[in-house]
């Protein structure tokens, strides 16, 4: 409404159209406040996007910098915006892009911007940025460093970029346009703005036209801005009388913006107590200069330290007086800035408990941030001249009255007796920006007894005061390493002590004498922090709190110089610096808890003989109590079970193989019958690896998670000593368990009353179950868990893993119907939690499988949970795909009923979705379904007797939806839909004509064509795959079929491959010499391979092959690829065994057996130079082979289905069920008579 006119007069200016006609790269649009510039970044946008629409390699891209937002004040966060709006747009960006990116880089710009748009490219990029004043400082600085290398290297990219004209300084001097936004281009834009607001004003609507005319007269000759137009209006409005209006508009009309904030501010402080007027200035001060955005509820906490609330109510005064001034900000979801989330399921629905993991379930109101209601307005109160007696406070006096309430809030004793809602939630603010605030504070603009006054604070929270220390573990405060890096707290503070001691004028007492003279080096002063840490360390009540305290200690102390992080990092020798930490105070009293303390610290990083003896050691402390007792036995029992996983679960067969190396728990024994593992009740090896990955996670709940370091390395452990008893994982098991048991024991009666102690027992309650359960116990494993869950029993207190370990207590295999009803046992939370899991990984499989072994009782209660979840999400959320195509899945596998889940599938491929979740990360999910979905219809046209059937399952898998997001044209999505299009062929030479049949084949293999021809290694693999099925439903090209399959193992074009595998240089040459040798060779090797076809051709099938032979033949890069990497006795060894009716199966086989499927040893040369490293290929057949790396090993891949391969052994099993000999499975794979 308000934009049309500004927009029309600077899109039509001289200066634009040369911008949009490449003649110079930088577009500068400038003006004051107010003016529109956010209106004219959008019509800018608007007009690019029209007029290069259709340019498939000109893209349009852009970011709205707002300083409010974290995430929109980072340079870099821009660029990684822009660099997704043009992935969207250009197809062949992106795919480049997807390939470097995978190497990593740390220059942003360079890798997406400036490598991309050179002079000489064809491409161009027109980039918008709004708001550049807005992002960091130190951001907008290297912005115009930047715009000054685009236009010396006359880059293909043009920036147009909008800020106020105080950004004048930092504008680099070059050939740059400049459009300065003015009075004049807006003054249409004010009258209609002002015109729009007289009709809607409850109060300013009722006046006599007249009337409003004369206001907007007046508005229209004042105003500088539009902020000035709304401000004004809103003053006019809230006086409401006409008369006095009038009378107004005569007498006190200012003639800026600036001085209508004055004015506001004037009537906003008169008739205040002198209190009021305090409180409101100090309020004023926080939101003017705070590091953080004041909250509702932390500017009621600071007006609480001023006055009572009875003489100053926030809430009254937000809606009131100061109406004008401040407001509370909506959150981005309101804004419309981010789309409605994809990942939460309904907590209604579910019954979740919203408090399960200690939030605070008060009015999220209150957490919401209190701002002033503009930009021009913050800045206004953030001049450096401002009024003696107003309302606005200078820079540096604002950032010394917030540092004294930090001072105030960190030193303060805590109260006893208070629940965490009533304390001051400001301590959260004061612990992060502390020392950000005191650095702001300028030594030559505050007085002499100020300085002191602050340096006062400053030693009282430094020499831990109350324990500031706990205050910073307490609210996540920045580690001291981090926060002397920002901002350089140490090196201020030693400016400001050597200040101190050179003042005369001012007498310091006794104890603030005696600290300053003390200090002669102002990193010691950190020592009082770190020994708070280390005191807070030796009684911390779990593991968690242990570890995280230890953290704040050793950085405290990295930065006091006592510990010396070297080359590699502190975490490269904990146990050096876990001793160091531990010493570094050697008056503190060591007691059971305090080496208890330690030996968490080692257990943490994984030094478990270490953690033993110090658990030991605290065992061994004479002055021990109770809860001294229960945490060193719960270190014990940790240990003792990590233990159990380092070393063998039982003595080998062959001495010294299996000691001290196995990771599989093989059972004997106690529940050697059940054959189980770690939470599995099923008998195969193929989960170990990931069993023993997720029991070694020391955050074991998934809600008590801690800021720590995970890059921590460490040795193997040696526990097995020699001349003592090797003890085996069972031993240390056992032991673990007894531990718990004792630690149980040791608690007192009322341990229910103490919060700490109940999350404790949950943990050990928690383990001690799944401990139970490896040593095949599964009763008193159950029992265990359900005495854990049952502790809180309106919080979720299990994580995932306990949850999955749980619902495989039972064995699924001999007991379906036993294991159902165990899960039944969950409760709905912490089914969902579970299945959140499951459908992330869309890992289902298993619990079909348990469905169907259980009968009709297992099959509707697994039905009813997969509709019970979905019906719980949101209809357009995101998160429906993965339960839909499970559901989907089912239907399919374990009630047979494909027609059912085509229904589903196209269901769900049809919907539409709103989501914030990666593009890649959907349109993998959208590729796995239609994948699936053309199967299912592939199947189907073969199960089909009449020509009417086949052709409706035909015109059903021509229309699959494509709901791709962003990337649409993206090569990758190409190879997807080229596989559905491989069945759609095989179709068509049913029952459609020659002419659709060469043009679907002819359509794959340009697909193919592209992924071999681009720049992009990567994707090599997958056109290979194509053009191994593409050539199989040729004849006479099945040999080069075959031939194209085994490629994928090798560099086709090492020059892709050198920064995605670091070639080695000399590779290109030495594949040169290959390609002439086999060139040579493949003239002179023509031979026919023999093939077996079995056929249902229609009339016009033999005529459709020739045809699309020919269109092959005449292709010239088959060749060129084929000989690539192959050399002369590799061709001679190559057969393929072809089956085909409309079905085919393509293996890449090696001649040497009947089966044609025997081993050859390659030539040294062969192996090392040319094989592609980081290959691999899963068998499909529910083997758990995942090792076929190398074109060595035979393999087959099915030419009909999306993606199925398998090795040898399944192969074979295959064909044994194509013969009716049954599956030794529960499921079938692949398609009947496929291979």
């Amino acid at each position: 409404m308000c934009q049309g006119h500004v927009d029309q007069l600077v899109l039509l200016e001289d200066q634009y159209l040369s911008w949009t006609r490449n003649e110079q790269s930088l577009l500068w649009l400038c003006g004051g406040p107010g003016l529109g510039k956010t209106s004219l970044s959008h019509a800018i946008i608007s007009d690019l996007k029209d007029r290069f629409l259709g340019h498939r390699r000109t893209a349009v891209a852009f970011f709205y910098f707002r300083e409010e937002h974290d995430n929109l004040k980072s340079f870099r966060d821009a660029l990684g915006c822009a660099a997704v709006q043009i992935a969207e747009q250009d197809a062949t960006y992106c795919e480049q892009l997807s390939a470097e990116l995978a190497c990593g880089s740390d220059d942003d710009w360079t890798q997406c911007f400036a490598d991309r748009y050179p002079s000489k490219s064809d491409a161009h990029l027109y980039l918008v940025l709004d708001g550049i004043d807005e992002a960091n400082e130190e951001d907008t600085k290297a912005m115009t460093q930047l715009f000054r290398g685009i236009e010396s290297q006359q880059m293909n990219i043009h920036i147009c970029f909008t800020s106020r004209p105080t950004l004048k300084p930092l504008i680099p001097e070059c050939n740059i346009i400049t459009i300065e936004i003015t009075k004049e281009h807006v003054a249409s834009d004010m009258k209609l703005l002002i015109a729009a607001r007289l009709r809607i004003m409850p109060r300013l609507h009722k006046f006599r036209r007249q009337t409003q005319r004369k206001i907007e007269e007046k508005l229209h000759d004042k105003a500088d801005s539009m902020l000035y137009i709304e401000h004004m209006l809103r003053r006019l409005g809230a006086i409401g009388r006409e008369k006095a209006v009038l009378r107004d508009i005569e007498k006190n009309m200012p003639d800026t913006l600036e001085n209508l904030y004055a004015l506001m501010l004037e009537e906003c402080q008169k008739g205040r107590t002198h209190e009021q007027y305090l409180t409101l200035k100090k309020l004023f001060a926080w939101l003017a200069f705070s590091a953080r955005p004041l909250t509702l509820e932390g500017a009621s906490d600071l007006v609480k330290l001023t006055i009572s609330e009875d003489e100053f109510d926030i809430d009254e005064e937000i809606f009131g007086r100061s109406a004008r001034i401040l407001e509370i900000r909506r959150g981005c979801e309101e804004d419309g800035q981010v789309d409605d989330d994809d990942d939460d399921v309904e907590e209604e629905a579910f019954g979740r408990d919203s408090n399960s993991e200690g939030k605070d379930t008060t009015d999220e109101g209150t957490n919401a941030p209190l701002t002033f209601q503009e930009r021009s307005l913050r800045n206004y109160f953030r001049a450096v001249s401002v009024e003696e007696n107003g309302l606005r406070t200078p820079p540096s006096t604002g950032h010394l009255e917030i540092f004294e309430t930090i001072v105030t809030l960190l030193c303060a004793e805590e109260e006893n007796g208070k629940s965490e809602k009533e304390k001051p939630r400001l301590r959260n603010n004061a612990a992060n920006l502390w020392a950000s605030h005191f650095i702001e504070i300028k030594l030559n603009q505050v007085s002499d007894e100020q300085v002191v006054a602050v340096l006062k604070g400053v030693i009282g929270i430094i020499t831990n005061t109350n324990d500031v220390a706990g205050c910073f573990v307490k609210h996540d405060a920045p580690v001291y390493t981090s926060l002397n890096e920002d901002t350089g707290f140490v090196a201020k503070l030693q400016e400001w002590v050597d200040h101190v001691k050179q003042l005369e004028k001012v007498q310091l007492d006794q104890e603030t004498k005696a600290w300053v003279d003390s200090v002669l080096d102002a990193r010691k002063c950190m020592l009082p922090l770190a020994r708070g840490h280390v005191l807070n360390w030796f009684k911390a009540s779990s593991y968690h709190e242990a570890a995280n305290i230890y953290v704040y200690a050793i950085y405290a102390l990295m930065v006091a110089g006592e510990i010396d992080p070297g080359p590699e990092g502190v975490w490269a020798s904990p146990q050096k610096n876990v001793e160091k930490v531990f010493n570094v105070f050697p008056d503190i009293k060591r007691s059971a808890r305090t080496y208890s303390a330690v030996g968490e610290i080692f257990w943490w990083v994984d030094e478990l003989d270490i953690a033993l003896k110090y658990g030991e050691k605290s065992m061994a402390t004479a002055d021990k109590g109770p809860l001294d007792s229960f945490f060193n036995l719960f270190l014990l029992s940790r240990v003792k079970f990590d233990l159990a996983e380092k070393v063998g679960w039982e003595p080998s067969p062959k001495r010294g193989e299996g000691d001290g190396a196995s990771s599989t728990w093989k059972q004997t024994g106690d529940g050697a019958d059940q054959g189980t593992e770690l939470g599995g009740g099923c008998a195969q090896d193929d989960g170990n690896e990931e069993t023993v990955q997720e029991t070694q996670c020391k955050t074991h709940h998934g809600n008590k998670e801690m800021s720590i370091p995970v890059e921590i390395q460490t040795e193997k452990t040696e526990v097995n000593q020699p001349g003592t008893p090797v003890k085996y994982g069972r031993d240390w098991m056992q032991e673990g368990i007894c531990d718990m048991n004792t630690a149980i024991s040791t608690l007192p009666s009322n341990w229910k009353e103490d919060k700490s102690l109940v999350t404790n027992m949950e943990d050990v309650l928690e383990r001690r179950g799944l401990s139970e359960n490896r040593l095949g116990r599964s009763d008193d494993a159950i029992n265990s868990i359900n005495e854990s869950r049952s502790l809180r029993a309106d919080v979720t207190n299990l994580s995932f893993f306990a949850i999955d370990s749980f619902a495989h207590f039972k064995n699924w295999d001999e007991d379906p119907i036993g294991s159902i009803e165990l899960i039944k046992t969950l409760t709905t939370k912490e089914r969902t939690t579970w299945f959140d899991w499951l459908y992330s990984w869309s890992d289902f499989e298993a619990l079909h499988k348990l469905a169907k072994l259980a009968g009709d009782e297992g099959i509707q209660t697994l039905r009813q949970w997969h509709e019970n979840y979905i019906n719980a999400i949101r209809p357009r959320s995101a998160k429906l795909l993965a339960p839909r195509a499970a559901l989907a899945e089912f239907h399919s596998v374990v009630l047979g009923n494909d027609e059912t889940a085509i229904t589903l599938l196209t269901d769900a491929l049809n919907a539409s979705y709103k989501t914030s979740i990666d593009p890649d990360s959907l349109n993998e999910r959208f590729q796995s379904m239609r994948l699936r979905l053309a199967d299912l219809l592939f199947t189907r046209f073969r199960a089909s007797t009449k020509p009417s059937e086949k052709v409706a399952c035909l015109d059903k898998l021509k229309g699959i939806p494509n709901p791709f997001r962003r990337n649409e044209q993206s090569l990758s999505l190409e190879f997807g839909h080229s596989n559905i299009e491989i069945m759609q062929a095989i179709m068509t030479r049913t029952v459609g004509s020659a002419i659709e049949y060469h043009t679907i084949l002819e359509k794959c293999f340009s697909t193919c064509v592209a992924g071999l021809e681009d720049s992009i290694g990567w994707n090599d693999n997958d056109s290979l795959r194509l053009l191994a099925k593409v050539l199989a439903c040729v004849g006479g090209l099945e040999r080069d079929a075959a031939i194209a399959l085994t490629l994928q193992f090798y560099m086709c074009d090492p020059d892709n491959y050198k920064n995605e595998d670091e070639v080695e240089g000399d590779v290109q040459e030495g594949m040169k010499a290959v390609e002439k040798e086999a060139e040579k060779e493949i003239h002179k090797d023509e031979e026919k391979v023999p093939i077996d076809v079995k056929t249902e051709e229609y009339a016009g099938e033999v005529e459709a092959r020739k045809v699309v032979g020919e269109f092959v033949r005449n292709k010239e890069v088959i060749v060129t690829t084929i000989v690539t990497a192959l050399k002369d006795s590799t061709l001679d060894s190559i057969t393929t065994t072809i089956q085909e009716s409309s079905t085919a199966v393509l293996p890449e086989q090696i001649a040497g057996t009947d089966q044609g499927a025997a081993h050859i040893e390659p030539t040294q040369e062969q192996t090392t130079e040319y094989d592609l490293s980081g290959l691999y290929i899963s068998c499909d057949g529910k083997c758990g082979t995942d090792a076929i790396n190398s074109w060595t090993q035979p393999y087959y891949m099915c030419i009909i289905c999306g993606i199925t391969d398998l090795c040898e052994s399944w192969y074979q099993e295959r064909l044994r069920m194509n013969k009716g000999h049954g599956c030794s499975y529960w499921r079938s794979w692949c398609g009947q008579d496929h291979m």
